[in-house]
């Protein structure tokens, strides 16, 4: 009977000390694996805002030209920007920052801005156009958040204005 209870006694500790440990590596690896998943986001990110840069430039070259480019925003969220002429990405909680705190870093045309927060990070991937960018027509900013599905994006060549700059219209649209 006695060896009974020491062999339960033994298995109990075993397992604490088991679990002590299992403890301990997730307290030193989540971080870390978190971390990586958050580099890899803004590294999609910035695939994601170049792919759509080249639909834009695609679109610019010939007036009435209108190209369809497909978005997935899972984290974040994507600004048409028609009042500065801009298109950007931001990503609010990040467990750290992607770059330098405060430092603009290029990217070709494409800009990313890192800014530490209290108990989160943000980037900021933007791009600024010569265009004349139009949301849905007007000079606004419209905000796209985060969906299941992919986001569909239509891009318009409306001509050049008698600015001499070309006007490109943005706007998502639905369907197929």
């Amino acid at each position: 009977m006695r060896k009974l209870a020491q062999i339960w006694v033994e298995t109990v500790v075993y397992t604490i000390i088991g679990l002590a440990l299992i403890g301990m590596v997730l307290t030193f690896a989540l971080p870390k694996i978190q971390e990586s998943k958050d580099r890899l986001v803004v590294e999609q990110t910035i695939y994601a805002l170049s792919n759509l840069d080249s639909k834009l430039t695609e679109t610019a070259e010939v007036p009435g030209n209108v190209r369809i480019a497909e978005l997935r925003i899972q984290r974040g969220s994507l600004n048409l920007d028609g009042k500065n002429d801009s298109i950007s990405f931001t990503i609010e909680d990040l467990r750290k920052p992607y770059s330098q705190n405060g430092s603009e870093i290029s990217l070709g045309r494409i800009s990313l801005l890192s800014l530490q927060g209290q108990k989160y990070s943000k980037v900021s991937v933007s791009i600024n156009y010569r265009y004349n960018i139009t949301v849905n027509d007007l000079d606004k900013v419209e905000t796209l958040t985060p969906s299941p599905l992919p986001r569909r994006i239509a891009i318009e060549n409306k001509g050049v204005q008698s600015d001499g700059r070309i006007r490109i219209n943005v706007k998502e649209v639905q369907g197929g």
